[in-house]
Formats: C-alpha cells, sequence, structure tokens
C-alpha cells in the first residue's frame, strides 16, 4: 500500500508515529498503532529517542513487517522514499538529504532541490528502488542531476531511469555499501555502454565470413 511521505525529524515520539507509517501490512500497522497509543501517554516528557526507541521495538515485537536493508526507523525520511508514490515538498526532500549524510557523509551534490527533482523522476518512471540500492539510487541520481546543465522535469525522469540500471547492475546481489562512481574501475567497465558501430561491425563481418564459407 502507498502512503504519502510523512516528513522527518521531530521529538522522538513523533519519529515513532511517521515509522509506524512505514509498515506495509495494514492489519499490522494499526494494531502496533493502537499498542502505541495506548503507551505513549505512559512516556517520560522529554525521553532520549533510544530509550523510545527501544520501547516501540519492545512493543512490537515480532508484529512488524520488517525490510531487509531498511535504513532505520529512525531515518523516516529516507525510509519512506521508495514507499510513497506522492512528490515531495522542500521539508520532506531536506530529511532525505540529512538521512543520507548521516549513512553515507562523504557523499555530495545530494540537495533538497535534487532529490525532489530524483523523486518526481523514479514516480514519473514508475520506478520503485529497494531499499538494498536505495543510498547508492539517490547519490547516482544526485550526481547525474549535478552536472546536468539544466535539470528539467523531462531529463529527471532519464535520469532516475539511467541511475537506477546502473546501480541495479553494479549491485546485483547483496547492499550497496558505496555509490557507483566510487567502485573500482574494472567494475565500472561492464556498466558502461558498449560501442554499437563496433558491435554492428563485428556481427557483418562474421555474416560475411559465413557466407563467404558456403
Amino acid at each position: 500500500m502507498n502512503r504519502g511521505g510523512k516528513k522527518g525529524g521531530g521529538s522522538p515520539l513523533t519519529q515513532v508515529d511517521q515509522a509506524i507509517q512505514l509498515i506495509d501490512e495494514e492489519k499490522d500497522r494499526n494494531d502496533i498503532q493502537e499498542d502505541w497509543d495506548a503507551l505513549k501517554p505512559s512516556c517520560p516528557g522529554e525521553p532520549s529517542s533510544n530509550v523510545i526507541i527501544a520501547a516501540f521495538r519492545t512493543m512490537i515485537k515480532d508484529k512488524i513487517t520488517t525490510h531487509e536493508y531498511h535504513p532505520g526507523i529512525d531515518k523516516p525520511a529516507l525510509a519512506s522514499f521508495p514507499m510513497s508514490q506522492f512528490a515531495m515538498d522542500e521539508e520532506q526532500a531536506a530529511g532525505v538529504v540529512k538521512d543520507m549524510k548521516a549513512l553515507w557523509p562523504k557523499v555530495e551534490n545530494i540537495t533538497p532541490q535534487r532529490v525532489i527533482l530524483l523523486k518526481n523522476g523514479m514516480i514519473a518512471a514508475g520506478i520503485k528502488p529497494s531499499y538494498r540500492i536505495l543510498e547508492a539510487f539517490i547519490a547516482e541520481g544526485c550526481r547525474r542531476l549535478s552536472i546536468l546543465p539544466k535539470a528539467t522535469p523531462d531529463r529527471a525522469v532519464a535520469v532516475a531511469r539511467g541511475a537506477f540500471e546502473r546501480v541495479e547492475k553494479a549491485y546485483p546481489s547483496g547492499k550497496a555499501t558505496r555509490p557507483v562512481y566510487e567502485l573500482p574501475e574494472n567494475m565500472l567497465a561492464s556498466l558502461r555502454k558498449p560501442d554499437w558501430n563496433a558491435v554492428v561491425k563485428e556481427a557483418a563481418a562474421q555474416e560475411k565470413a559465413k557466407t563467404e564459407r558456403k
């Protein structure tokens, strides 16, 4: 089920409320929300994030539908990025930037404006990156947007498609642990587009050789 993205940040209590909305199964989500509503009044006035998150995890136990490689309930903006099929506003996009910086602090070119463009391109292209490649997809998409002379909505669709395809090829299995552009040169070589002129010439030469042998 697709739900609108929730705004990142806020108090620990708000972060828990946001995290509950990221649960896919409606019945689990409703059950957990009911339990959380009962638990919340007993929480101290200004508890630390760790205390609240620990209480939340203890409360939900096996009821939550977990996703492998989930960025964590303390990063609701990033977690909601692939789940929602609604455009992001600048505050939500700033939350994605903050969450990305916490996970991949050395990655550059990620700004709220580029995150918004990439998200719009992703929606228009019908792409839904998994959590396994999410950080790499955002990093590659924002990098591509940064080198465009003018990043228009139409180009954002092409950027989203290109970034998704490249990251999928670079990480066919396992968690994407760093941006594609940081991978060794020999790994990147297989991701480049083939020289189609050379491919056509080679195919023609092979066909000619077959004809001559007959």
